[in-house]
């Protein structure tokens, strides 16, 4: 194959509700040891991480336009004019990651030729009682407000992990992000008005999609998943024991389906 004809694989990862791009873990590491020929690529939400300074949209599709404004900016993929070859993009999106992803496909049909999406809810697909599930607003107030960053870590790793073995050992970890990059109790409310506030207008995606859940997600309901799948036609894939933070509890699983659906050799 000639360079000029050369396919670059690059996957895009969307983090979900007050979370950073660290908090993805081992996880984008994993994917690119599985799929050696794939270019994975991290971008934090407004708000969170690097953009931590600047206060978050109250809406899905003004993360959507700063998301898409700074992977262009950077210059690495869609249809990068610097490099001599045909850029396929995947999406994998998570939680409140997976609605910006519904909103991005629906915007620009174009940018990506696969999309998976973790865990995600849409208003109008589902009933708010199903999108969060009503412990969570107990845990989510006591992780707001709570003054000590691996107590809030340790919150939230209750409310979204089934793996309480890698309690201690996640909660120092992502203490540690927290602290270094921390996100503002505003920012985080205004990323929550903006997930409850989202509807999804997109019945056709413009590309195949893959839908993975946990069975046992405790936070969201596996039905939002299900709604999603029914609505989109798209391919369903569940785990039986997961919590929400799927590719945290089961890395390995989502990779493994990743691999299946995408095909990238």
């Amino acid at each position: 194959m000639s360079q000029k004809n050369k396919v670059v694989e690059d996957c895009v990862l969307l983090r979900g509700l007050a979370r950073a791009s660290g908090h993805w873990g081992e996880f984008p590491a994993l994917l690119q040891q599985s799929i050696p020929n794939v270019r994975v690529h991290t971008i934090d939400l407004p708000g969170a991480g690097i953009y931590s300074g600047m206060r978050s949209p109250l809406t899905i599709s003004e993360i959507t336009n700063f998301l898409r404004e700074k992977i262009q900016e950077e210059d690495r993929y869609f249809r990068s004019q610097k490099q001599p070859a045909i850029e396929r993009v995947h999406l994998i999106a998570t939680s409140l990651g997976g609605m910006v992803a519904a909103d991005w496909m629906q915007r620009y049909a174009d940018d990506f030729v696969t999309c998976t999406v973790i865990n995600s809810s849409f208003r109008n697909f589902s009933p708010i009682y199903q999108r969060l599930s009503p412990p969570s607003y107990r845990f989510l107030a006591e992780a707001m407000w709570s003054g000590e960053t691996l107590s809030r870590e340790k919150v939230i790793l209750r409310m979204i992990s089934n793996r309480p073995e890698n309690y201690e050992a996640k909660a120092k970890e992502w203490a540690e992000i927290s602290d270094q990059r921390p996100m503002s109790r505003e920012n985080a409310l205004r990323q929550l008005v903006a997930a409850a506030r989202f509807s999804c207008d997109l019945r056709h995606p413009p590309c195949p999609v893959l839908v993975l859940n946990s069975r046992r997600d405790r936070m969201v309901s596996p039905s939002c998943s299900e709604a999603i799948a029914r609505a989109w036609g798209a391919e369903l894939r569940q785990h039986p024991t997961a919590g929400h933070d799927l590719p945290l509890d089961e890395p390995q699983w989502v990779i493994e389906r990743i691999k299946e659906f995408t095909q990238i050799a």
